[in-house]
């Protein structure tokens, strides 16, 4: 699985102004759909990055000296993985010719219940 995070690396460390990037970095940049910051000078306060508020990309052209970094993406949700309960089910009688054999099992909240014969 690719990293996006780690893909643009180079767009959330930027510290290059805007107007110096170059244009396919620029491009990048403007279509980064999670968020922004922007050097602000005042470590005392914040460390020197305030968010970017809006996402009007706009935002670069009318403050193209100003330094602009990308937020890294969200990391993705874990795909949650399925417990299934399962309970084999052998029944014997005198009336059947054969043992029969069933499935019955369970979703990982004890609920929908199937059943199923198997052999």
């Amino acid at each position: 699985m690719i990293d996006i995070n780690e893909e643009n690396k180079d767009l959330i460390e930027n510290t290059t102004p805007f107007a110096l990037l170059d244009e396919e970095t620029q491009e990048r940049m403007r279509a980064w759909p999670h968020g922004f910051e922007v050097w602000n000078n005042n470590e005392d306060v914040t460390g020197g990055w305030s968010h970017v508020s809006n996402n009007n990309y706009s935002h670069f052209d009318n403050n193209s000296a100003y330094v602009f970094r990308a937020k890294p993406a969200p990391e993705p949700e874990p795909e949650p993985s399925e417990v299934v309960h399962e309970v084999s089910i052998t029944v014997e009688s005198e009336l059947l010719d054969t043992e029969m054999h069933f499935k019955l099992s369970f979703d990982a909240d004890l609920k929908n219940p199937t059943i199923e014969a198997i052999q």
